[in-house]
């Protein structure tokens, strides 16, 4: 009798821890987010022995105050990184040489800097881009989570001055958004 017992609650137990599952599944959404930052860049120092200006430029942007994610920051329980995509645009004088150059996005997350640098070196004309490999996504990802300010830093040098462009910087993502609230 106990062994028919077991053997009927058995597939009960599995159908309800199953189902949990499929419940809790049921209970997030999951919806693309992209981020840009617009960093402008603006050189006006005399060229070095070395023909070469030096770049040094940084934004903060805080997507706490994005409109999208303040519309759900109560219920957001995690961000996944789709792609980083770096454009360069509105060259003044194009094309544009960087040289010795990258930009470094940091945030500071529960006492701790976090820092992703990323090597810009290479020649631009405008609408140039480059597409970041995944490698320093768990890192991105921490700084969303967080949702503390971001800054972007470009350094380096170019080829020329006065040269000016922007650094149009678009995170794209996966926002996870529990129904009833984050986690």
């Amino acid at each position: 009798m106990k062994t028919r017992n077991l053997l009927i609650l058995l597939p009960v137990v599995a159908l309800t821890m199953g189902s949990c599952a499929k419940i809790k599944e049921a209970l997030v959404v999951k919806q693309d987010v992209s981020f840009t930052i617009n960093l402008p860049v603006t050189v006006n120092e005399p060229l070095l022995k070395s023909n070469a200006a030096v770049i040094n430029a940084s934004k903060t942007f805080d997507p706490a105050e994005d409109a999208g994610v303040q519309a759900m920051i109560e219920k957001i329980q995690g961000f996944a990184m789709n792609s980083l995509t770096i454009t360069v645009t509105a060259i003044s004088d194009a094309p544009v040489t960087l040289t010795n150059a990258s930009l470094a996005i940091t945030a500071d997350v529960n006492g701790q800097t976090l820092t992703v640098t990323i090597p810009m070196d290479g020649t631009y004309n405008d609408g140039d881009s480059k597409t970041i490999s995944e490698d320093d996504f768990a890192t991105l990802e921490l700084m969303l989570d967080a949702l503390v300010p971001i800054t972007t830093t470009l350094t380096g040098n170019t080829d020329k001055s006065p040269v000016s462009f922007t650094l149009e910087t678009t995170l794209d993502t996966k926002v996870t958004i529990g129904i009833f609230g984050g986690e």
